[in-house]
């Protein structure tokens, strides 16, 4: 079984309904012979999200979000949607700054036994932690305010 055949069967086993697969456009063209509008897995036909459209745009059709680490866990937290980290393998755990600090607060599973364990403990993160810990908010009250600080937080490693 493949990575979304992975995905859909264990969303199947704890009866949640998948209700559309977002991906990346050579994806279709890869792996199912040509731009599709739907996938069928297990036997569920699921729309296909495809491209690198807005996420915020389709936070409203769903309940929870699986995927990679990254930028999306964030989009999807400030959207009060849950995000699951999945990674196959501890990559990034392996890497020669030593350990990410993402597995300091969010339960990244790394095989489909855990992601359904976190689902169904409804965990994205660690005990007391969320996506406000991945963020620095402080002081933030505008728009302004996040697109400066982004900015000086980039100097301040440019500047080390």
């Amino acid at each position: 079984m493949n990575y979304l055949e992975m995905v859909v069967s264990t969303l199947l086993e704890l009866s949640i309904i998948p209700r559309a697969v977002k991906i990346r456009g050579s994806y279709a063209m890869e792996n199912q012979g040509g731009y599709k509008d739907t996938l069928t897995i297990c036997d569920q036909s699921i729309p296909i999200i495809q491209g690198y459209g807005n996420l915020e745009d389709y936070l409203g059709q769903v309940d929870i979000v699986i995927g990679p680490i990254s930028t999306a866990m964030i989009e999807s937290g400030l959207s009060g949607k849950d995000y699951y980290a999945y990674e196959s393998h501890r990559y990034l755990n392996l890497m020669e700054n030593g350990h990410p600090s993402i597995y300091d607060y969010a339960n990244v599973s790394c095989s489909m036994k855990q992601l359904k364990e976190n689902i169904q403990q409804k965990r994205p993160y660690k005990l007391g932690c969320s996506v406000n810990d991945l963020l620095d908010l402080e002081d933030v009250e505008t728009t302004d305010d996040l697109y400066q600080k982004f900015e000086s937080g980039i100097q301040s490693v440019l500047d080390e």
